[in-house]
């Protein structure tokens, strides 16, 4: 009588075992499908993070390039304006102080003649 209930329990113990062998099987083909799909949303997300911030720095970089090359046209034109004041004021200056000396050194020399 012991002898078949061992014989029962045996069999009973060795078709949960092969039950829970294929279980343990199935979960773990399970997990390992969920973990490579998520292995190929992260890269797909991480190639599109990727490509987004290298569009970004791309169009920062042009757009101080444009900046840069803004400012310098506008430097450009003001220091051609300041030295094209500066000539003016110079030339000017400079007529100034001919008439000035011209007219001061004819005075006293017209003075000295008379």
């Amino acid at each position: 009588m012991f002898a078949g209930f061992r014989g029962l329990y045996e069999q009973m113990f060795a078709g949960l075992c092969d039950l829970y062998e294929q279980m343990f099987a199935d979960l773990c083909g399970l997990y390992e499908q969920m973990l490579a799909g998520l292995c190929d949303l992260y890269e797909q997300m991480f190639a599109d993070l990727c490509g987004l911030y290298e569009q970004m720095l791309a169009g920062l970089c042009d757009l101080h390039e444009q900046m840069f090359a803004d400012l310098c046209g506008l430097y450009e034109q003001m220091l051609a304006g300041m030295c094209g004041l500066n000539e003016q004021m110079f030339a000017g200056l400079c007529g100034l102080y001919e008439q000035i000396f011209s007219g001061s050194c004819g005075c006293v020399y017209h003075s000295k003649v008379t």
